[in-house]
C-alpha cells in the first residue's frame, strides 16, 4: 500500500539525525521516526512535513521525506504535492483541514491522529471547531485519535462522538530516581522550563514570577531549555531585570532531560490557555525525574493531577498567581517532599489509551475496523471501565 503520513516537523530531518547518531530533541521521537520508516520494508511511505526546509527526497527504498514550507503560494502547493501522490491510506497528525478536505473529497482513508486540545473560550475558535468537525465528518475514518485524556475529550466540541474517539499515549518512561528531600537552607532554589521560547507557553509568565519574588526580596533561578528567539527572550529578562536570576541552556537532548531536571529543585509547566496543548512530555518527565511540579490551569492539565498531592498549580498567564505557587514550595517542607514522594503513582496515572505505534498498525491492518478493533480502545470503553 502507498501510506501518505502529514505532520509538522522535518521527519527526513530526523531521519539522517538518527542514522547519524545525533540526540533525538523530544522523548520518542526516533522510536516513532524508525517506526515509519521501517514501514517502507512492506508499504510505499511518503511524510510529508510542514517545516522550515522545502524538500523532496529519497530516505530508503520505498521511503520518502517531503518538505512544504508555510508561505506565499502554500496552499497552491500543497494542493499540487497532494495531487501527485497514489495515497491509498493517510495518517493526518495534525488538524489541518486543507489535507483533511483533500482526503475527504477523493475518498482516502484516513486516521486523523493529532495532540491538540481543542476549547470554544473565543468565537475564533468555535468557528475553527464547527469547521474542523465539518470536515472531519466526510474523512473516511475508523476513529479520530489524539494525545492524552482531556484532549481526547475535547474532540466532543467538534462533533465527534467518544465511541469513535480513541486517546493515545508514548511509550512509558523508566523510573530510576529517588525521591528529593526539601533542600537544604542555604540553597538557591532553582526552577526549570523546558520547551519552545515562546509567549503561549507561558515563558514571559515564568520570567514575570521571579521578577515578583524579586522585588519581594526572595531570589529563585529560572532555568530555561528550549529552541526560539534567544535576543528576544535575552531582552525580555533584562527589561524585567532579572538577566542574573535567568540562564538559558539551549536544546538539550532527549536523554539528558531527565539528568537536568532532577537537578533542579522543580519544574514548571505554565502554558496558556491558547496554546493548543496535548498533554506536554515535560510533565511525564518532571514527574519520571521525581522534580516537584508546579503546572498552569490549561484545560489539558485539568484533573489530571491532585493539587498539593502530586503537583501545584496557578492561574495561567498570572506571573502573581505562580510566583505564590513557587513560593509555597519553597518555604514547605511537607508539601516539597509530598510532591515528589507522589510523583510516581502521579506519572502512572497519567497513562491512558493506545501507544502511538500500536494504533497506526492498527489502522494499517484494518483502516475500515471491520474487525471492530476500536471497540476496547475508545474514549467510551475507557471512561467506562475506569482505565
Amino acid at each position: 500500500m502507498d501510506i501518505l503520513f502529514v505532520q509538522h516537523g522535518d521527519y527526513g530531518l530526523a531521519y539522517k539525525n538518527m542514522y547519524t547518531f545525533k540526540k533525538e530533541t523530544y522523548r520518542d521521537q526516533f522510536r516513532s521516526v524508525r517506526f515509519v520508516g521501517d514501514l517502507s520494508t512492506t508499504h510505499t511511505i511518503r511524510v510529508l512535513s510542514f517545516c522550515a526546509r522545502p524538500h523532496r527526497e529519497q530516505l530508503a527504498a520505498n521511503l520518502w521525506s517531503i518538505g512544504l514550507k508555510k508561505g506565499n503560494h502554500f496552499k497552491a502547493q500543497l494542493d499540487k504535492t497532494l495531487a501527485s501522490f497514489k495515497t491509498d491510506l493517510l495518517v493526518c497528525r495534525t488538524p489541518h483541514r486543507q489535507t483533511l478536505k483533500w482526503a475527504a473529497k477523493n475518498r482516502v482513508l484516513t486516521l486523523p491522529c493529532f495532540a491538540d486540545t481543542f476549547s470554544n473560550d473565543s468565537l475564533r475558535s468555535r468557528l475553527r471547531n464547527l469547521w474542523l468537525g465539518h470536515t472531519l465528518k466526510k474523512v473516511l475514518k475508523p476513529c479520530v485519535a489524539n494525545h492524552s485524556l482531556n484532549a481526547s475529550q475535547s474532540l466532543t466540541l467538534l462533533g465527534i462522538p467518544t465511541t469513535m474517539i480513541i486517546p493515545w499515549d508514548w511509550s512509558p518512561l523508566e523510573i530510576k530516581y529517588i525521591g528529593k528531600p526539601f533542600p537544604s537552607k542555604n540553597h538557591i532554589f532553582s526552577i526549570m522550563y523546558i520547551g519552545v521560547l515562546s509567549q503561549t507557553k507561558g515563558l514571559d509568565t515564568a520570567i514575570d514570577a521571579i521578577s515578583n519574588l524579586k522585588a519581594k526580596g526572595i531570589k529563585v533561578i529560572l532555568n530555561i531549555a528550549g529552541h526560539g528567539d534567544l535576543d528576544y527572550w535575552r531582552g525580555y529578562t533584562k527589561q524585567q531585570g532579572v538577566s542574573l536570576q535567568v540562564n538559558f541552556l539551549g536544546t538539550i537532548p532527549s536523554d539528558s532531560v531527565l539528568d537536568t531536571m532532577t537537578a533542579n529543585d522543580a519544574i514548571i509547566v505554565p502554558s496558556k490557555h491558547e496554546y493548543p496543548e496535548g498533554l506536554p512530555n515535560t510533565i511525564y518527565e518532571a514527574l519520571a525525574s521525581r522534580s516537584p511540579l508546579i503546572i498552569s490551569d490549561h484545560p489539558a492539565f485539568a484533573g489530571r493531577l491532585r493539587e498539593n498531592v502530586d503537583c501545584l498549580s496557578f492561574t495561567a498567564n498570572s506571573a502573581a498567581s505562580l510566583a505564590s505557587r513557587i513560593l509555597d514550595l519553597k518555604t514547605t517542607p511537607n508539601l516539597y517532599e509530598t510532591l515528589s514522594e507522589n510523583s510516581i503513582n502521579a506519572l502512572q496515572s497519567l497513562y491512558i489509551g493506545s501507544d502511538w505505534c500500536d494504533l497506526i498498525e492498527s489502522f494499517i491492518d484494518d483502516p475500515e475496523n471491520k474487525g471492530d478493533w476500536t471497540k476496547t480502545v475508545n474514549l467510551e470503553y475507557i471512561k467506562q471501565h475506569n482505565r
